[in-house]
């Protein structure tokens, strides 16, 4: 049998990823953490703030007021509610693709906790490495650059300008003879590759001096010339301590990247992927042209999920029709684990491809889909070692799961109302107006019902400060783009009529 041998890959947490398992994890369902009771449904504070600035509000509660605010609360409580009345095992919850995505959205929680609990919360940045930029950390460099994407004219390159016999711009014109050199300002603030900012801030520079070449990524150098700096000096001590953390924020996550690869190195040590070559080819024909479908017109034909790209779920009766076929066929071996095309598709149900490239030509499809399958079985061994380590009991796992599982909940209810009101074609044009002739009268009607199941911590909620900004988060190189929910459209009221305050319950 013919195979191609592939060796897993990795891929990077994102800057946003880390920042959410930061925010939420070791404290998310802490009892000084919990902003409202619905029953036994918790939301805590750090909850109320991601679903109100991670996606899009609607403008009857997007601004910081506290009007806005409680707005805001009452609708998540609404979710609650309607996730109560819709109970955790009514049918559409509890089918098969429902639960397998649960189960996707627990692992990648998993995963998250994995990275800050094995390798973030271990790492130590040197104090004496965090002094040299603290030393530079003031400054604001104008440059100059260029990026070549060959080694061996990287060095070539390297030698012109350490001998002098080529001047910066001479060098930059043979690698783009047409075109002008680009220049921007950078600091340390400044969203930039970890080996470009400690090129710049971790030593003195000066103008008119030429750093690199430096490898940003796999076979990409850039060049950089000093055109200019200012410097703002720390005034003082509080000052200090704020830069000081942002250097110790930002240096233990570039080290805790790169020993998170070693972690992976660890857990993937030994293990290859070998495809069946005729297989594979037969899948990469069949999914490629799905894969190229234009959105507007995938959006159109999808229904249930079986073939994923990111978040979208794509369903065509022929595709899986002919998929299906191959079923028993081996698709790929992990050295003595034997994987059928039925395995792979069961896989793809909690955990869809996630493609590096996000630019596929045609003709890359195969390898792209190659690393994207070497990364599903990479995230499939962590996911594993963090059973063992028994992840999936971690406050923030259960309670991210238990939040997508109340909005999933939430979303069958209220379909299910306005369906019996002959309502539901008005939902995606007229989503005020349904709310205001059908869904608030329903949610007073609940806020009724469950009143002595709820309490608020109003001194909490009175703390809390929304900004004004629409902001929809999307993580990157995940299975699950979305770190929370969409804002739950189901209430403009803003009363708080209803329920009891935490402290005087806990009385």
């Amino acid at each position: 049998m013919n195979r191609f041998v592939f060796k897993t890959g990795f891929t990077v947490l994102s800057i946003c990823l880390f920042v959410l398992i930061m925010s939420c994890s070791t404290k998310e369902s802490s009892s000084e953490n919990i902003l409202a009771l619905v029953d036994d449904k918790t939301i805590t504070v750090d909850e109320f703030v991601r679903r109100a600035e991670y996606t899009i509000r609607p403008p009857y509660c997007n601004k910081n007021n506290r009007l806005h605010k409680k707005i805001v609360l009452n609708s998540l409580i609404a979710e609650k509610l309607l996730s109560l009345e819709a109970g955790d095992d009514n049918a559409f919850i509890s089918s098969p693709e429902v639960q397998m995505q649960m189960s996707g959205r627990k692992e990648q929680a998993m995963r998250l906790v994995q990275f800050y609990e094995d390798v973030y919360d271990k790492v130590e940045p040197d104090s004496s490495e965090i002094k040299k930029y603290i030393a530079n950390i003031g400054r604001k460099y104008k440059i100059a650059y260029f990026n070549v994407d060959d080694p061996s004219l990287a060095r070539q390159y390297q030698v012109f300008l350490e001998n002098k016999s080529k001047t910066f711009e001479e060098v930059h014109s043979l690698v783009s003879p047409l075109a002008a050199i680009p220049n921007r300002t950078v600091s340390f603030e400044t969203y930039e590759n970890d080996v470009i900012l400690d090129s710049l801030f971790s030593k003195k520079l000066n103008v008119e001096q030429i750093i690199g070449p430096v490898e940003i990524e796999k076979n990409q150098y850039m060049f950089i010339k000093i055109i200019d700096w200012t410097h703002q000096p720390i005034m003082t001590d509080k000052a200090l301590q704020e830069k000081w953390k942002q250097v110790d924020d930002r240096l233990r996550l570039r080290d805790s990247s790169i020993a998170y690869k070693e972690f992976v190195a660890n857990v993937m040590k030994g293990k290859q992927i070998e495809f069946e070559p005729k297989t594979f080819k037969k899948v990469v024909n069949l999914m490629g042209p799905v894969y190229f479908i234009p959105a507007e017109k995938k959006k159109e034909l999808t229904k249930n999920a079986i073939f994923k790209t990111g978040d979208e779920e794509t369903n065509f009766t022929e595709f899986q029709s002919e998929l299906k076929k191959l079923y028993g066929a081996p698709l790929f071996k992990i050295n003595n684990d034997i994987w059928t095309v039925e395995d792979f598709v069961r896989e793809l149900n909690s955990h869809p491809l996630v493609f590096r490239d996000k630019s596929i030509k045609p003709q890359q499809f195969g390898k792209q889909m190659q690393l994207a399958i070497g990364d599903l079985v990479r995230d499939k061994y962590l996911t594993e070692q963090a059973y063992k380590k028994g992840y999936d009991k971690k406050p923030y796992v259960t309670h991210t799961v238990n939040m997508w599982q109340d909005h999933t909940n939430y979303m069958y209810k209220k379909t299910q109302y306005l369906k019996s009101l002959n309502a539901d074609s008005l939902l995606l044009r007229q989503s005020v107006k349904v709310i205001d002739i059908y869904l608030n009268s329903y949610v007073d009607s609940l806020q009724t019902v469950y009143s002595d199941l709820i309490q608020i911590d109003l001194n909490k909620f009175d703390q809390i400060q929304l900004t004004n900004i629409d902001m929809s988060v999307i993580q990157k190189n995940v299975p699950y783009s979305k770190p929370v929910p969409g804002f739950p459209l189901i209430t403009t009221d803003a009363r708080f009529d209803y329920g009891q305050l935490m402290e005087e319950k806990e009385k």
